[in-house]
């Protein structure tokens, strides 16, 4: 069974889990991505927490702080949110480029091994060409898929607490369109479009 059946008999869970594993020698650059995306949205939230407490003690609503202490507050917030960007995009993009270069030296390897009894049927040059191509594809796999679907299970997780101890049925109310949003659309979404990436692969 040659490469291509083989790999589009495999789902997309199991392509991800098995892309997953090759992380593991740079795990911890990919630690740092995540804490800087987590870092990140979290200061998101904390600016928009800080700018309604801030309109409501204006108001004359009790928020706990003062407006002075709201205001060093989404000052924190906002200086904050660009070197967490910068350490979530400067690490994610380490950790996809670092792997590209281990996948493409094992790729040589390999070749190298093979040649040159089961390469005289073959263009060196489209071997080559193709090996390069599908795994520059990957790239976009290790820099944007693992750390933003990480990201967003640990602030999903840390809303939905925060809203239980304030208000258990916000969080009640919550969860389903965090399960549609998260689970059911993406998983549409990659049934309706896997011919197309496939169609395009080839």
């Amino acid at each position: 069974m040659s490469v291509d059946k083989q790999t589009n008999k495999m789902s997309g869970f199991k392509i991800m889990k098995r892309l997953a594993k090759e992380i593991k020698p740079v795990s911890g650059y990919m630690g740092l991505c995540i804490t800087g995306g987590i870092l990140g949205q979290l200061t998101i939230l904390g600016t928009l927490v800080a700018g309604v407490g801030i309109i409501c003690t204006y108001a004359g609503i009790d928020m706990m702080l003062s407006i002075g202490q709201w205001l060093v507050a989404l000052f924190i917030c906002a200086v904050l949110r660009g070197p967490s960007r910068y350490l979530e995009q400067y690490f994610g993009h380490h950790v996809a480029y670092k792997l590209l270069a281990i996948m493409r030296v094992n790729i040589y390897d390999n070749l190298r091994k093979l040649s040159p009894a089961k390469m005289l049927d073959k263009k060196n040059g489209d071997v080559v060409s193709t090996a390069i191509s599908d795994i520059e594809c990957i790239e976009i796999f290790f820099a944007h898929t693992v750390a933003p679907i990480a990201i967003a299970v640990v602030i999903t997780i840390l809303s939905l607490i925060l809203c239980a101890v304030i208000w258990p049925m916000i969080a009640l109310v919550m969860l389903p369109f965090y399960l549609i949003i998260g689970i059911v659309i993406p998983i549409f979404s990659a049934r309706s479009g896997r011919d197309t990436g496939r169609a395009y692969r080839s």
